[in-house]
């Protein structure tokens, strides 16, 4: 119906037009992938060569990802103890608002040798790179020594082998070794009667430049000796 000045007048059904509906449908399926945002953890330690003993050092990085640095994070900081192959946390940084940090440290009896630091952001498990710090001094050595034979007669030889090596178990090459002998009847005490140098694997060897005569039989004692540098 149409309505014209207040009088209904039918209209028909081509005045209509047609009746249009709409049916359902739907897109094809869209692939979305969500991934985690990777963090990066650097390190430096400063200076890089230290005496050993009471050593100041200072640690310093940035903690960032593809967005920049990431405030306010706390960072475990480890040092590697190799006698007991294990890291060995020590304390924590803080980064700033760019994601950075800088921290000095004291470090108590440090010993010689290549001393390794690292640090972790315990959130995730992010991992710095390990910076080394060469510490300077005396490194402790261990010398063994052997005999090939305990027993010999007149008229045979004797070798006296061993390995040098440092606190952590590492070869100590070419450094010299000297081989002492004390006999009841020669000496009334330890003499020298030669040296050796130990290769790369830490090994030396020495063979006896004499054969052994009556005079020589009895108890001998014998060891090797490294004097340090």
């Amino acid at each position: 119906m149409r309505h014209t000045n207040g009088i209904a007048i039918p209209i028909d059904a081509e005045e209509r037009g047609p009746l249009t509906t709409y049916g359902a449908s739907q897109s094809g399926v869209i692939s979305m992938g969500v991934t985690a945002m990777v963090n990066y953890l650097t390190l430096s330690v400063s200076p890089a060569t230290a005496e050993a003993g009471d050593v100041n050092l200072t640690l310093s990085g940035r903690l960032s990802n593809s967005s920049g640095g990431i405030a306010g994070a706390s960072l475990d900081t480890y040092l590697y103890y190799s006698q007991y192959s294990t890291w060995v946390k020590f304390g924590h940084i803080e980064t700033d608002a760019e994601g950075y940090f800088s921290s000095p440290w004291e470090f108590m009896n440090l010993e010689a040798g290549n001393r390794q630091f690292k640090a972790i952001y315990p959130v995730d498990g992010t991992e710095s790179n390990i910076a080394t710090v060469v510490v300077a001094g005396q490194v402790a050595t261990v010398l063994t020594c052997a005999i090939t034979d305990p027993s010999i007669y007149v008229g045979e030889t004797f070798t006296l082998s061993g390995y040098l090596k440092d606190a952590s178990g590492n070869p100590v090459s070419g450094k010299t070794i000297y081989i002492y002998a004390n006999s009841p009847n020669i000496y009334q005490e330890f003499q020298s009667i030669g040296h050796v140098t130990t290769n790369a694997s830490g090994f030396y060897s020495y063979i006896s430049t004499w054969a052994m005569e009556t005079v020589d039989i009895g108890s001998w004692q014998l060891k090797a000796v490294f004097d340090g540098d």
